[in-house]
């Protein structure tokens, strides 16, 4: 069953279908079925007096999606207050499982959104958290608390008092392994942007995001066991890291840039810089699927001001993503525009003898013909020394095909 509000969203700024209760137990909406879906709502707690818990959005059985609602509560009571609660209990076999909470936003309320379990039959497990704005949160912005494989991602959590809360009890049945916390906006919690309370022993997995700086979390704003490390250096929507990754299709390439080549000479301290201006020739053919054949990249360039010619061959590619960006293709259109990878190759000056070498790379599709829309970062090292060249590229074409040949 879906039920919709008549504009299907309460997070757009217009007018709103408002659900306003005069009781909140055991929640404004309960969701005890399977497969259904409750879009576009204002739930509004307007109630005072209540010393029991409330909450706005109760899902108790499988596989229902919650999204583009707004969930607005009576400001700081507490302890139990909750925005968004998922957590079996009294419905099929007590776990509720694989629900999605999506799009939505939460607001001055004791706890925010929530995944619980509290005993083998009073559960959740699958719990997908993402694209939501919980913000001004009196307690825990976002909790996965003894709940396995929990995916929080691609959240704003900002301006509560604890931005993410993990637990885990394996020893007593109720674990929270497999649970992620990836590509979201942690920062300005007042207390603690994560914390971890697990007595089992887990890492609360919590790589690549965006911390409110360039050089992570606040260690005080850490709490337990996280891995944060490594972290994202701007806003989750623009890094790259976060964008979904695109399986089928190829990138192809050829031409050259005129620009600067970066040496970096990472011996003593400072390491020494000397800035090159050269040509660069490319050519390229590689898969989004690093598993597909062939894969090949070769570049060569020389200093303008003369000198030997720099060559690199690749033998290897170990890793391959592709993606869409805000970047213009044109056409033939493909669901991608950027291929990020790295891999292993041979490197050589001159006549010098062939040396192993490592390289990442980043080609843009941004439109036709190519000369000055489409765009390269390379960059190889080969011992201590680093050759790093970007930006758009000169002459010739790069291009994003949809398919594998």
């Amino acid at each position: 069953m879906t039920v919709r509000s008549l504009d299907g969203s309460a997070v757009d700024g217009t007018p709103d279908t408002v659900i306003a209760p005069s009781e909140l137990t055991p929640g404004a909406v309960v969701i005890s079925g399977n497969d259904n879906k409750f879009i576009g709502f204002y739930i509004k707690d307007l109630t005072s007096g209540h010393g029991h818990a409330h909450r706005g959005i109760f899902v108790q059985g499988d596989r229902n999606l919650v999204e583009k609602n707004l969930v607005e509560g009576r400001g700081n009571v507490g302890p139990a207050d909750i925005g968004i609660l998922v957590r079996g209990g009294g419905v099929g076999d007590g776990i509720a499982e694989d629900n999605s909470i999506v799009d939505n936003e939460v607001k001055y309320i004791y706890d925010g959104i929530a995944t619980v379990s509290v005993a083998s039959n009073n559960a959740a497990k699958g719990t997908i958290i993402q694209h939501n704005n919980v913000h001004h949160v009196f307690n825990v912005g976002v909790a996965a608390d003894r709940t396995p494989y929990t995916s929080v991602m691609f959240n704003e959590i900002v301006n509560n008092k604890i931005g993410v809360k993990f637990n885990s009890r394996s020893d007593i049945g109720l674990s929270g392994e497999g649970t992620i916390v990836k590509c979201n906006n942690i920062y300005d919690n007042s207390l603690y942007d994560a914390e971890n309370i697990a007595t089992d022993g887990s890492v609360l997995m919590a790589e690549y995001n965006w911390w409110g700086s360039t050089t992570g979390p606040e260690p005080t704003k850490i709490s337990g066991a996280v891995d944060y490390d490594p972290w994202l250096t701007t806003v989750w929507e623009e890094a790259e890291e976060c964008l979904p990754p695109v399986k089928v299709g190829r990138m192809t390439g050829g031409g050259f840039i005129v620009g600067t080549m970066i040496m970096i000479i990472d011996i003593g301290t400072p390491p020494a810089i000397t800035d090159v201006e050269v040509r660069l020739n490319f050519g390229f053919e590689l898969h989004c699927d690093v598993s597909k054949a062939p894969n090949n990249l070769e570049i060569n360039w020389r200093p303008l001001s003369g000198g030997p010619t720099y060559i690199f061959h690749l033998d290897s590619m170990n890793s391959a993503s592709c993606f869409e960006t805000p970047a213009d293709q044109g056409m033939p259109p493909a669901p991608f525009d950027t291929h990020v990878g790295s891999g292993t190759g041979r490197f050589k000056v001159g006549s010098s003898p062939w040396q192993t070498a490592t390289i990442k790379w980043r080609f843009v599709d941004a439109g036709e013909p190519g000369a000055g829309t489409d765009f390269l970062m390379i960059s190889i090292v080969v011992g201590p020394t680093t050759y790093t060249i970007s930006g758009k590229i000169t002459g010739g074409n790069i291009q994003a095909h949809p398919g594998d040949p």
